[in-house]
């Protein structure tokens, strides 16, 4: 070729034009309701929740407390008040208590009175739980 700077010139020029619409042009989509479809069903319902509920899943703090019980109570109710402190996040602020940790010991955290009303209705439905517990099926449930 004669003459090689017209091809480079060209190409330069077209550089520069690329890196200037991309300038323009190029944007950064990082939410997550930008990922999913906004034509589903689940996409819709989903923005909607979250324009009800904003920012629910800000911070979510787990304390285990299988090695020492009463030092991770004392933890959470120190964070509880601190969290509790700030009049202007009260709103957004849930406790929520794994009942499934308790599966072991959960009648220990019964009142003597709860526990009393709990055995009198035992008592009451000892022969309905007797015979379900022989034929545990929903074949045999009696319905009120």
């Amino acid at each position: 070729m004669e003459h090689p700077f017209v091809v480079l010139i060209a190409a330069a020029i077209l550089s520069i034009v690329a890196v200037l619409y991309t300038r323009a042009r190029l944007q950064f989509n990082t939410g997550q309701e930008d990922l999913i479809s906004a034509d589903s069903r689940d996409s819709r319902n989903y923005l909607h929740y979250t324009h009800e509920f904003p920012d629910l899943d800000g911070a979510i703090v787990v304390v285990d407390a299988v090695r020492d019980p009463a030092r991770a109570e004392m933890f959470a109710d120190a964070l509880a008040q601190k969290l509790n402190s700030d009049p202007h996040q009260r709103q957004k602020r849930f406790l929520s208590i794994d009942a499934g940790s308790f599966a072991g010991s959960a009648l220990l955290y019964l009142s003597p009175g709860d526990l009393s009303g709990l055995a009198g209705r035992i008592r009451d439905h000892h022969d309905f739980i007797s015979a379900y517990a022989r034929d545990a099926n929903l074949a045999n449930f009696p319905t009120w």
